[in-house]
């Protein structure tokens, strides 16, 4: 399997998706409902936030959080996924 920029993001966007907390924060973590990766991959590509992480990953030794911050409007988008599941 190939370990390039795109292979990068979707991983970031599957584990944002699962709920999962990146940086337990003890025992008091946070977690999250889990999301659709695909139904957030594809929001992520409708309004250019894919572009901008993947092009952010193309760069060396940069971080999950690193990729997601490169797009402030995917976060956005997962914010809104999130509360939309917890409904």
């Amino acid at each position: 399997m190939a370990d390039g920029p795109l292979e990068h993001v979707l991983a970031a966007i599957r584990l944002k998706a699962t709920g999962m907390a990146t940086m337990p924060t003890g025992e008091h973590s946070v977690i999250y409902p889990a999301v659709d990766y695909k139904i957030l991959g594809r929001r992520l590509k409708d309004n250019g936030a894919l572009a901008k992480m993947v092009k952010c990953a193309s760069k060396n030794n940069v971080s999950l959080i690193q990729i997601w911050q490169s797009a402030p409007e995917a976060i956005a988008v997962l914010q809104e996924m999130r509360k939309e599941a917890t409904k």
